[in-house]
């Protein structure tokens, strides 16, 4: 309780920096992040397909687990932790009902090969003009982490809950978004994709985080909502940039 109400009045304050410093890192980022370890690289990173979405299947065919040469958006969930160059070269995740028959967003749930506090997540889309789906960009992210000590996850969970309240579109509650109950809801933002940005958008989670010690080697990013497609959203590429505690 003490952290929490040591926290909450700086965080405050931060908040009202993050437009700066958000420009800051848009004008920099490569050289900002490059220096960094990206946690979603496949050599550091895989995919969870027990906490991820189907792989939507436009054609019906069966296509759902492997890659199929021409079908558009039946490539598997990896493909989002690597570079891409062309449309369609993406993940795009069926839009399902969960376990009480409300609709939910993408998940796409990766294992870290070791704990890290998260501190920068970056998502890649390709500019809405140069693509024939441009309604199946994500719009509303959530990032969520399985924390796995149960202090840290307290204090965690009460930072989640103070500062991204439920909405009739996003819960910090992982019941409710079908994740086990280690998972805490640690980030949202709105995927912008500006064309000044080369469809690049970058989200700084709170720094808080690291004095929460909240780190976690399995995350998972949600799409609550996207620009328009009705059955899927797609990511083209995401990558995780985090603090390792005793280490960095």
């Amino acid at each position: 309780a003490a952290i929490i109400k040591e926290i909450v009045p700086r965080l405050v304050g931060d908040m009202k920096l993050e437009a700066l410093a958000q420009g800051k890192i848009y004008a920099n980022w490569e050289s900002e992040l490059d220096n960094h370890i990206n946690w979603f690289n496949p050599m550091y990173a895989v995919t969870n397909p027990k906490l991820s979405s189907s792989t939507w299947d436009p054609y019906k065919r069966g296509v759902k687990k492997s890659y199929t040469p021409g079908l558009k958006g039946t490539m598997p969930p990896d493909i989002a932790l690597h570079p891409w160059e062309h449309d369609g070269e993406c993940w795009c995740a069926a839009r399902q009902l969960n376990r009480r028959r409300n609709p939910h967003g993408a998940h796409l749930a990766v294992m870290l090969a070791e704990p890290v506090v998260p501190t920068h997540l970056v998502l890649e889309h390709i500019l809405p003009g140069a693509t024939t789906d441009p309604g199946s960009r994500p719009k509303l992210v959530e990032v969520y982490a399985e924390i796995a000590d149960d202090d840290v996850r307290q204090n965690v969970r009460y930072f989640s809950h103070k500062f991204f309240p439920a909405d009739e579109r996003s819960s910090w509650d992982a019941e409710r978004v079908d994740l086990p109950d280690a998972y805490v809801k640690i980030g949202e933002t709105t995927y912008e994709g500006a064309e000044h940005h080369g469809g690049v958008h970058i989200y700084r989670l709170s720094d808080e985080l690291v004095a929460l010690r909240a780190e976690t080697d399995s995350v998972v990013v949600r799409a609550v909502t996207n620009y328009g497609a009705e059955k899927h959203t797609c990511f083209y590429r995401l990558r995780l940039f985090g603090h390792r505690l005793g280490k960095d």
